[in-house]
């Protein structure tokens, strides 16, 4: 790399609280911030002080002349701004849950395989030490085959819905038990294996 690449970071909360880790890297630093929120820019700006502007509007962000966005909005709220930085050429790294419907992980498919830009969906549970390590001994035949497994994680909602208390949105009234990626996503990881079929019921 002959210059650092310019990261867009979508979201004053997590996005900030995250982003700045960017910053740790020699190759990377954070340049703009998109927040609808205005009066949570300043904020932001104390994590992320090598910012060269701040936007309320995504579209605007993406013509700041990015080579990434980091994508923590909402959850379930991701998918729109996705497409948009790929089709772009913009890379992008994006926080879970990215999809409210089947529909839009189709979607999200196509424009990663149609976009010459890299999309990874950050699910940081793929990153934990127990994790890698039960992979490294699954992958060395420690523990052998694979044919069965379960998993289940509950979250705690009062944890993240202060944080989001003026407004009315449905991520502080999701039940704790549905977060399927934090509950599935080890196991994939592990065992390197795909679903073939799914069932699903209503809470």
């Amino acid at each position: 790399m002959t210059a650092k690449l310019r990261v867009g970071v979508v979201g004053a909360g997590r996005g900030a609280s995250i982003g700045h880790l960017f910053h740790l890297h020699p190759d990377a630093e954070v340049v703009a911030l998109c927040e609808i929120l205005a009066d949570r820019h300043a904020g932001a700006r104390r994590l992320l002080p090598n910012l060269e502007a701040t936007y309320t509007e995504f579209d605007a962000m993406l013509e700041h002349g990015l080579d990434a966005v980091y994508v923590a909005n909402f959850p379930y709220e991701h998918v729109p701004l996705v497409l948009k930085a790929l089709e772009a050429g913009v890379h992008v790294l994006s926080e879970v849950e990215v999809c409210r419907t089947l529909a839009e992980g189709v979607a999200l498919a196509r424009a990663v395989e149609k976009s010459d830009a890299l999309y990874a969906y950050g699910h940081n549970t793929r990153y934990y030490g127990t994790v890698l390590e039960m992979e490294r001994l699954f992958r060395e035949g420690e523990l052998g085959e694979f044919i069965y497994g379960e998993g289940e994680y509950v979250h705690e909602r009062r944890i993240v819905a202060h944080r989001i208390s003026y407004l009315d949105h449905e991520q502080r009234r999701k039940p704790g038990g549905l977060y399927c990626t934090h509950a599935l996503g080890p196991i994939l990881d592990i065992t390197g294996t795909s679903p073939t079929t799914s069932t699903a019921r209503s809470s």
